[in-house]
């Protein structure tokens, strides 16, 4: 008896060495192209574990509020930029020069200091150079990530002391607001970053504040002559603040918390050459969706012009000519999520412009 039960044990001892081995061998397996493939041995409840990743992943994927909304821009430089230079009749046998220019001061830079005090406007500079007591005086100025120190000489022109430059402070505009993260009070827009009308670059700024627009007409884009909308500022209390202005937009908070439905925030790789829309404001009736398609994805690995847009709403088309200065940032939405924004019209053909992925102005924005 006891030697039939040695035997069974012995028996159930053997099958169980059996199956833990062949379960470890079937643990490691090899592909076609002979390459190890590991799998877990532990996989009980690995059907359910991967739902519930699934629905996690679904419960923290960001969403976002697409906009579509025009607003004013006003932003305030990092210091004055230097927008140009400017001959001077010196009155004596310098003749007539530059004196920003010759201490080495250039278009795009900006003036940070005069004589140790911090500029943080045209008037402040100006102020600093009309009163000054000396015939120079000392700027500290930035170039890049570049800061240096020069002097310059001051000349009278008609009484009034002078540098021979131009500076700007400040600049204001309308553009579009694409998105708005509930959770933070977070926005960015326009999809492009502002740039100086003189010296051709993105501004540094110091700050800048969104506000209300009263838009007030439509200029049809034709083919050479960009359109735009035309409005003014409400005079009403800035909506919120800018803290960015880069290349892929303008990005900053908003003082009250803003209504509408939060969408999914698409992959790059999701985006597809199909129809889309647009969400974007053209008069009072506020921000609508209009039919566009994307004809080509560019580039996917650049910060901007990644996609082509062509505008097929009828409607749009015939209100706008197509793409507008202005509707710079208005939201494009495909398969129900957030995808990017136009940024740019073609001037051979207004129904025709780039579009930014959202992807990469939420990079930018952190």
């Amino acid at each position: 008896m006891n030697g039939k039960k040695s035997l069974r044990i012995y028996l159930s001892f053997l099958l169980t060495a059996v199956l833990f081995f062949t379960v470890l061998c079937l643990a490691y397996y090899r592909n076609t192209d002979g390459e190890v493939l590991e799998a877990s041995l532990f996989n009980y409840g690995k059907e359910d574990i991967k739902e519930n990743e699934t629905v996690s992943a679904n419960e923290t994927e960001l969403k976002l509020v697409p906009l579509g909304t025009v607003f004013g821009i006003k932003l305030f430089t990092d210091g004055v930029i230097v927008t140009g230079t400017e001959k001077i009749e010196s009155g004596n046998a310098y003749g007539s020069f530059s004196p920003a220019y010759d201490a080495g001061i250039r278009k795009g830079d900006y003036i940070v200091e005069a004589e140790g005090e911090v500029i943080d406007s045209n008037s402040e500079l100006s102020k600093i150079i009309r009163t000054n007591e000396d015939e120079s005086i000392l700027l500290k100025v930035r170039r890049g990530s570049e800061i240096f120190e020069t002097e310059v000489m001051l000349l009278k022109n008609k009484g009034v002391k002078m540098a021979g430059m131009w500076i700007r402070d400040s600049a204001a505009g309308i553009g579009t607001l694409t998105y708005y993260n509930p959770e933070t009070k977070e926005f960015g827009g326009l999809g492009h970053g502002i740039i100086d009308m003189d010296i051709k670059e993105v501004m540094d700024i110091k700050g800048g504040v969104p506000e209300n627009i009263v838009l007030t007409s439509i200029d049809k884009g034709v083919k050479g002559v960009p359109g735009k909308l035309n409005g003014f500022f409400s005079g009403e209390a800035p909506i919120g603040e800018l803290t960015l202005n880069c290349e892929t937009g303008i990005y900053g908070t908003l003082s009250e918390e803003i209504s509408g439905e939060a969408v999914p925030v698409a992959d790059k790789n999701e985006v597809e050459i199909n129809k889309a829309q647009i969400i974007a404001t053209i008069d009072a009736s506020g921000p609508q969706y209009f039919d566009v398609f994307i004809e080509e994805i560019i580039d996917k690995e650049r910060d901007t012009k990644n996609f082509v847009v062509k505008i097929t709403d009828e409607y749009l088309i015939e209100k706008t000519g197509g793409i507008i200065q202005g509707l710079s940032g208005s939201p494009i939405i495909q398969n129900g999520k957030l995808i990017g924004a136009v940024t740019h019209v073609f001037l051979e053909d207004p129904k025709r412009g780039y579009g930014i992925f959202i992807e990469n102005m939420l990079e930018a924005a952190v």
